[in-house]
């Protein structure tokens, strides 16, 4: 119902058709009525919104553990491995500067026999066909880059 309506009916009930203040009684209620019709529409919009904010804030969640989990995964192999966790690729890691790839540190026991021992275990013949190490490429390595061996440092 628009105002011209609400106005017209409201002089039939009121008996006083061409009352300004019947007309203007008139327009006040339909705007409120608008209003109100606005203003459900703005809090529908606002739980919609707030609805995907809190789906958005849950993926977030779920992709900060993944990234977690394989942050942890990560150390836990490289730890295995004897490696820094940026596998001597980052020239600015602060552990390593970019000197810690597999082979570099003494391994975690722990991730070893999790890890390389059982991989070991059930592919022997891959050990078998391994090229010897070449000891003054590990020596090298090690002075090469201000010197001194990285076998002490916590992994």
């Amino acid at each position: 119902m628009d105002a011209a309506q609400l106005s017209s009916a409201l002089a039939q009930m009121t008996g006083r058709p061409d009352d300004p203040t019947v007309r203007g009684f008139a327009q006040l209620l339909v705007t409120a009525l608008r209003d109100e019709d606005d203003d459900d529409e703005v809090k529908q919009r606002s739980a919609r919104l707030a609805k995907r904010r809190r789906a958005a804030m849950q993926e977030v969640a779920k992709v900060q553990r993944l990234l977690q989990n394989m942050s942890d995964r990560n150390a836990f192999l490289a730890g295995a491995l004897g490696a820094c966790e940026c596998w001597g690729a980052d020239p600015g890691c602060e552990r390593c500067a970019g000197r810690g790839e597999p082979g570099t540190y003494p391994p975690d026991p722990e991730a070893f026999a999790t890890l390389v021992l059982p991989f070991a275990q059930r592919n022997p013949h891959l050990f078998h066909t391994l090229p010897p190490a070449a000891p003054a490429e590990a020596s090298t390595r090690d002075t090469e880059h201000g010197g001194g061996s990285h076998a002490g440092q916590p992994n």
